[in-house]
């Protein structure tokens, strides 16, 4: 049984798809999630 590999990404691609996800969590009204990422988003990144 194989494992799951991972494509290693930098860091702006990385930022850039959180920023998407983002989007898209706040247009859809998904609150608890989008709060959640963010937090990740702002301790990660500012």
């Amino acid at each position: 049984m194989k494992g799951i590999k991972f494509q290693p990404i930098g860091r702006t691609e990385a930022r850039m798809m959180l920023e998407n996800r983002l989007r898209t969590l706040r247009r859809s009204g998904q609150s608890q999630e989008y709060d959640q990422l963010q937090s990740v988003f702002q301790r990660t990144f500012q």
